[in-house]
């Protein structure tokens, strides 16, 4: 009889280490995963976009592991479930696991000061007086806390602020060469807000990375290798990609349209790297840091996690009361009287029912989904799905009450795909899609005014809704409606990978 056991354990299929099963054996139907694979298969025949790879779990049993395309258009390299790939905004959810670590072991608490950590201004922007406005410091009202950089309520933002511009010139001239140098420089500066007074997509996480190394005296990779990667099974997950394994690598590629309905993948390019810094939250300068490489079948182990709290040997990961922790608002305290915080809920504006205010934030650093409006009690909604995404196309799902992970990989800008923030938004797209457009790469903090007065030049806008965006800088993008087919496509042919007037760098308009 044992013999027969493991000859049974030989020819069970597996994937990341999953037993593959046909999606009707866990209560799915197939109809939807075969479209899934039959929508990928024409995106990359029409160049739309170069390769991507899908996998899907149900009650931790795979369900779906599906790759079309390729990782290396030139080369014809296939992308594949074990293709590398730049995670960006992916990488905060599994440093901030890796910190909850410390949190559980006692080692940190989230009510400490970050000055405990790092050295602090212990100062905020304020605005004098005078025509212009001219800021000014002045000492905080709150100090801000370990739980405020988990919320991105410390009153940072990321590369564009202008206060930072001085330690951004130095991070590309490389006299800025590690986490701990970028942290300190940047808390040297005063905050741009008062701590808990708005959310700011910001330099927050890395600045937990920092507290990762302060605390455990190992360097960022090290450290997260030792408290999560390792325990789940992670092998293919780094900060920086071994040499044997780098030809698995995906190149990054932007898509963009040739006519005919065809388009072109072209390797994407931006100026700007900050090596050799390691990033915790997934870019400090553009797109060219990417916090974190993974592959599908590794980051499958991670969101399965999410489920169970444990590893697969059975070991947990983080405490229950923790994992418990992981799936309520995190932004429900900091709420104003009617509930809602700025810079969070007033995303696509002040307007109260919109996407975000059925949206919250995770101490995990990732969304979570709710089907209730932010309460003026304050008290934390639960959510039953959780998500996060990042700028160079990796995007995972977890849904908590239907035991359900899916993960989904590329490395592709451009295309005719609308982000998976648009997606989530598509309801707002009634008319046809010739006369709606998407915009993205507006700065961080980029408000409804703006919009209007910038692109209200170049068209007449009938309806518009800001979006986040996961990618370094906190950027914004939007969907905007125009009133006429002729000046939407006025704006893509002009404007895409230009720079409109009123601000200082491209954006892309599709």
């Amino acid at each position: 009889m044992p013999a027969k056991r493991k000859q049974a354990r030989r020819t069970t299929k597996r994937v990341a280490g999953f037993p593959v099963v046909p999606p009707s054996a866990e209560g799915l139907a197939e109809e939807p995963l075969a479209k899934l694979k039959d929508a990928l298969g024409a995106e990359v025949g029409a160049g739309a976009l170069a390769g991507a790879a899908h996998l899907m779990l149900r009650r931790g049993r795979c369900v779906l592991a599906h790759s079309d395309g390729f990782a290396n258009v030139r080369t014809k390299q296939p992308f594949g479930l074990r293709t590398l790939c730049r995670l960006h905004g992916c990488t905060k959810p599994l440093v901030a696991a890796a910190f909850l670590t410390l949190v559980d072991k006692g080692k940190v608490k989230l009510a400490d000061p970050i000055g405990k950590y790092i050295n602090f201004s212990g100062e905020v922007s304020g605005k004098g007086p005078g025509k212009r406005l001219r800021l000014k410091a002045r000492k905080v009202k709150v100090q801000p806390t370990l739980r405020h950089l988990l919320t991105m309520t410390a009153g940072l933002q990321y590369q564009d602020c202008p206060a930072y511009a001085k330690t951004m010139r130095r991070i590309k001239q490389r006299r800025v060469q590690d986490l701990a140098s970028m942290c300190e420089e940047l808390a040297a500066q005063p905050l741009q807000s008062e701590p808990g007074s708005r959310y700011t997509y910001s330099f927050c996480t890395d600045m937990i990375g920092r507290v990762c190394e302060a605390v455990s005296g190992k360097r960022l990779d090290k450290f997260v290798n030792e408290a999560l990667l390792s325990p789940l099974g992670m092998r293919d997950t780094f900060f920086e990609v071994p040499a044997k394994k780098r030809k698995r690598e995906a190149v990054l590629y932007d898509c963009q349209r040739s006519g005919g309905g065809k388009y072109v993948p072209k390797v994407w390019s931006q100026p700007g790297k900050a090596v050799p810094i390691m990033s915790a939250g997934g870019g400090i300068l553009s797109y060219n840091d990417p916090g974190m490489w993974s592959t599908v079948e590794d980051y499958a182990k991670f969101c399965q996690m999410l489920l169970t709290g444990k590893s697969p040997t059975g070991a947990a990961i983080l405490r229950p009361s923790t994992m418990k922790a992981l799936w309520s608002d995190s932004l429900a305290v900091y709420g104003q009287k009617d509930g809602r915080l700025p810079g969070w809920h007033d995303a696509d504006g002040k307007a109260k029912g919109g996407m975000w205010d059925y949206t919250g934030w995770s101490l995990l650093n990732t969304h979570l989904t709710f089907k209730q409006m932010p309460s003026p009690s304050k008290r934390a909604r639960v959510g039953q799905t959780m998500w996060m995404g990042g700028g160079g196309g990796c995007f995972w799902v977890v849904d908590k009450g239907n035991k359900t992970c899916a993960i989904s990989f590329s490395q592709s800008f451009g295309g005719r795909a609308q982000t998976d923030a648009a997606k989530d938004a598509a309801v707002f797209l009634e008319a046809p899609p010739s006369d709606n457009l998407y915009i993205a790469d507006l700065p961080p903090g980029f408000t409804a005014e703006s919009l209007q007065a910038i692109f209200q030049e170049y068209g007449n806008i009938s309806q518009f809704k800001l979006l986040q965006n996961s990618g370094p800088g906190g950027k914004t993008a939007a969907l905007v409606r125009f009133q006429s087919v002729e000046e939407a496509t006025w704006l893509v042919e002009n404007l895409n990978h230009n720079i409109p007037q009123g601000l200082s760098s491209p954006v892309i308009v599709k």
